[in-house]
């Protein structure tokens, strides 16, 4: 079994405020004109919603073409939230983009 160093149970470093964790995802400059990654994400997010509802109604594409659309809207849009940002998405980032 381990002990806890002395140091650590001291009093002397024991504090009454509590702690703060830093939530924010969005770093507080952005280089070079880059957009925040929230801003890219619900715009790809809102095109590819959109993507979506055509394939759904269009009953004339076949079931390769409608997959190859769906895949591009991921594809592409990795593609296009790296130029727009500088850097590439994040696993977490895209199931917010696209579930």
């Amino acid at each position: 079994m381990h002990s806890i160093p002395p140091h650590v149970m001291s009093s002397e470093n024991a504090t009454t405020e509590p702690s703060v964790i830093n939530t924010q995802s969005e770093p507080s400059t952005l280089c070079c004109g880059e957009e925040s990654s929230k801003s890219v994400i619900d715009d790809l997010e809102k095109r590819g919603e959109q993507v979506v509802k055509e394939v759904i109604t269009d009953k004339t594409l076949s079931i390769e073409t409608a997959q190859k659309k769906l895949l591009d809207v991921i594809s592409n849009g990795a593609k296009e939230f790296e130029q727009r940002t500088g850097r590439k998405m994040s696993y977490s980032e895209m199931r917010a983009a696209w579930g």
